[in-house]
């Protein structure tokens, strides 16, 4: 989903949101179903799709134009460097050991809990269609600061897809009327 690219690249998420929700004309260039790979350093253009070069982006085809450019950013672009990355990690610690754990678990045990600073979480968080003095947000708060901070991970990794990151207050569940 392309929405998987906001974390590591921002710019390139609103990129892609610009196109899914405007029309491939306002973007005032013909794309192909081709972009730009850098491997070690080297630059060079890929087809996402076999003659990818010869066909057009349409309004049509917009959506599995996404679909496979965020494929090949996130997979296919990296498989060398994740391919040695995995060879090592492997070596360290063999396949079979850890192929009964869950993403979510390997990274509990690789990185452990997280000492979640809710002071700074507070002080970092942005608000939209609410403010710090709203009734909710003083209600969630008050709510997150009685939680054990095993809860808090998991509510972080439930809200940001990370026990480890920055949350923005348009990811709360909060309702959108006072009480």
């Amino acid at each position: 989903m392309y929405t998987d690219i906001e974390s590591e690249d921002n710019d390139f998420y609103k990129g892609l949101k610009y196109l899914l929700d405007n029309p491939v004309a306002a973007l005032g260039y013909e794309q192909t179903f081709t972009t730009e790979v850098e491997e070690f350093g080297k630059r060079e253009i890929r087809e996402l799709v076999s003659g990818g070069g010869s066909i057009t982006v349409t309004e049509e085809n917009k959506s599995q134009y996404v679909r496979l450019l965020c494929q090949m950013r996130m997979t296919v672009a990296i498989r060398k460097q994740l391919s040695s990355l995995l060879s090592g990690f492997y070596e360290l610690i063999p396949k079979q050991l850890i192929s009964i754990f869950t993403e979510q678990e390997l990274e509990l045990l690789v990185s452990g809990l997280p000492q979640i600073d809710l002071e700074d979480l507070r002080s970092n968080t942005e608000y939209h269609k609410y403010s710090p003095s709203s009734t909710q947000v003083k209600w969630f708060w008050r709510a997150l600061k009685s939680c054990t901070e095993d809860e808090r991970a998991r509510f972080l990794q439930f809200v940001s897809g990370t026990s480890k990151g920055t949350l923005h207050a348009s990811y709360l569940p909060l309702p959108a009327t006072d009480y």
